[in-house]
């Protein structure tokens, strides 16, 4: 698999994430499709089991105790990766979730409503943000919209408009990827596991059922408002940094941990703790 095709590879995961996140089973039936076009093949738990073993993680015999989910799919790739003159055997292993069932899908609504009048300008009532294990490399869900950004659209209001009562209702959704790279060892004929990374992508809504302006008895119809975006973990998917800890005989670890999302005059709405799997049979369990 050459290295644009593993660009290409972890772009149309993306892409089914958000068919997933869309609820376009159709697109993400399509976008799988062509990840096997691209060379991709889904892997059950018991072959990644069988080749991975190697008695330092995790015994084969604790592993048969449990079953895989399901719900996730595993999927793999195999490449070859030059550095420093020395050329490695790479597996990677992308854990994702196939539904809204699964562990890696999280989702979740709640309303909330303000204590206190303010100007559209200056009330928050969209506000998310990520946490990272190392930091992070993009921060796409990072926003705050105020009550002036989410309703200028939809009616007669300007910056300095007292929002004297206004209740929102929000609804979220969450995907986590899990990537796992392994190098080729050949002291003792398996992979070893190098890295891992777990990255983000989100969509949230906002409804607007009951508002009250300028102290007047308002209560237009107001749309839903939505956005999506990602997150990525500090060098994600980087295969020279799990080359780099596997010749120490270490792991290298750079996760998203969280999405927090807050509301109106900043309370939460919530704060989803990812999966965060340190292995591919973690995932579901």
């Amino acid at each position: 698999m050459s290295e644009e095709t593993i660009v290409r590879v972890d772009n149309l995961i993306d892409e089914r994430n958000e068919a997933l996140l869309n609820n376009n089973l159709e697109r993400y039936n399509e976008l799988t499709d062509e990840l096997r076009q691209q060379g991709t093949r889904e892997i059950s738990l018991d072959e990644i089991m069988n080749l991975i073993v190697d008695g330092s993680d995790f015994t084969y015999n604790n592993f048969k105790t449990f079953h895989q989910d399901s719900s996730v799919m595993f999927e793999e790739s195999n490449f070859n990766y030059s550095l420093n003159g020395k050329t490695y055997k790479i597996l990677k292993i992308t854990a994702t979730p196939k539904g809204k069932e699964s562990v890696l899908y999280k989702t979740g609504n709640t309303a909330i409503k303000n204590s206190r009048p303010a100007s559209a300008y200056v009330m928050p009532v969209l506000d998310a943000a990520v946490s990272s294990t190392l930091g992070h490399s993009n921060e796409i869900l990072g926003f705050v919209k105020t009550a002036y950004d989410l309703l200028k659209e939809s009616i007669n209001i300007d910056s300095s408009t007292t929002i004297t009562d206004i209740k929102a209702a929000y609804t979220w959704n969450t995907v986590e990827t899990c990537s796992f790279i392994f190098i080729f060892d050949e002291n003792i004929g398996s992979y070893k596991l190098g890295a891992r990374y777990h990255k983000v992508s989100a969509a949230i809504g906002v409804s607007i059922p009951e508002l009250v302006l300028d102290g007047s008895d308002s209560r237009p119809d107001i749309r839903q408002w939505s956005t999506r975006g990602s997150a990525n973990p500090k060098n994600y998917d980087s295969v020279e940094k799990a080359i780099y800890y596997f010749n120490d005989s270490a792991k290298y670890t750079s996760s998203i941990t969280t999405v927090d999302i807050k509301g109106i005059e900043g309370k939460s709405v919530e704060s989803v703790s990812l999966r965060n799997p340190s292995f591919p049979y973690e995932v579901g369990y």
